[in-house]
């Protein structure tokens, strides 16, 4: 098992495992302690949740942000940089295919907030047991595409549901795997509409208020956890961005730093030559 996935085994407290205590489901409440966030308050999960263990080997990368920020480009291409397993949630596994389908289709309406952020956690659930946790188990990196951020961002900031719960709710679906460092692309809104383009889906077609809410949820995100979040200008091009990517993860985990770029040449230090 991993090294760096640190557990707390203190009960739950809140609506949502007093809900687990009444229904007689105590072994599902969340094992954490609800713990003062950067900025003073308590956030409902341990300060410490995704703290990795100095000799761990693999690294768990997740990049963020709104419609056409440019995350997906980046995770791929920070993916090819380290050899890591590339993901994306929802629909990382056949089983979040469908679940992806259901979420995104513009055909699929009706549906609930809280029906929706409940698909989004089974696919969460089904995604780490069957990809995350065990490529990091093997010692692969794993980039991904989206995880608990957009949950907080999108159900919670855009839909109104209590950041809290989600945050509960997403730490049981995920067995309280967290990552080592979420990369936020942050794009203005007039940047985001140029790059747009071609039928959207039910979650980009969500309006200009909702998209709103959720960038302002993401910025508020990373504010409040500056140690695990960093955020990253992805107004240039993806080069720019790339570039710009590297230097923050180089700088939050430099033990990542000598992954060399597919197809970069040596330097004169690199083949010996000085």
């Amino acid at each position: 098992m991993r090294s760096d996935v640190v557990r707390s085994d203190a009960g739950s407290a809140g609506s949502f495992g007093s809900w687990l205590r009444a229904v007689g489901a105590e072994h599902l409440i969340p094992t954490w302690t609800p713990a003062a966030s950067p900025s003073g308050g308590a956030d409902g999960v341990r300060s410490d949740r995704h703290l990795a263990c100095s000799d761990a080997v693999a690294r768990f990368i997740v990049f963020e942000g709104g419609e056409a920020s440019g995350k997906s480009t980046q995770a791929s291409r920070l993916a090819a940089r380290l050899g890591a397993v590339h993901t994306r949630e929802p629909g990382g596994t056949a089983i979040g295919a469908g679940l992806r389908s259901l979420l995104l289709d513009a055909r699929t309406t009706g549906l609930a907030d809280r029906a929706e952020a409940l698909l989004m956690a089974a696919d969460r659930a089904q995604h780490v047991a069957e990809v995350v946790r065990p490529a990091l188990d093997q010692g692969d990196h794993v980039v991904c595409d989206r995880y608990i951020g957009s949950t907080l961002a999108y159900q919670g900031h855009g839909r109104g549901l209590p950041v809290v719960d989600l945050k509960r709710i997403s730490a049981w679906a995920a067995d309280d795997l967290w990552p080592d460092l979420i990369v936020l692309l942050d794009v203005p809104p007039e940047v985001a509409a140029a790059r747009s383009g071609g039928p959207r889906d039910r979650m980009e077609a969500a309006g200009d208020d909702f998209h709103d809410r959720v960038a302002r949820g993401y910025r508020a995100l990373a504010s409040t956890d500056p140690l695990h979040w960093v955020t990253v200008d992805g107004t240039g091009s993806a080069d720019e961005v790339e570039a710009a990517v590297w230097r923050a993860i180089a700088a939050r985990l430099p033990e990542l730093a000598p992954a060399p770029r597919i197809g970069d040449e040596p330097t004169a230090a690199d083949d010996g030559s000085s």
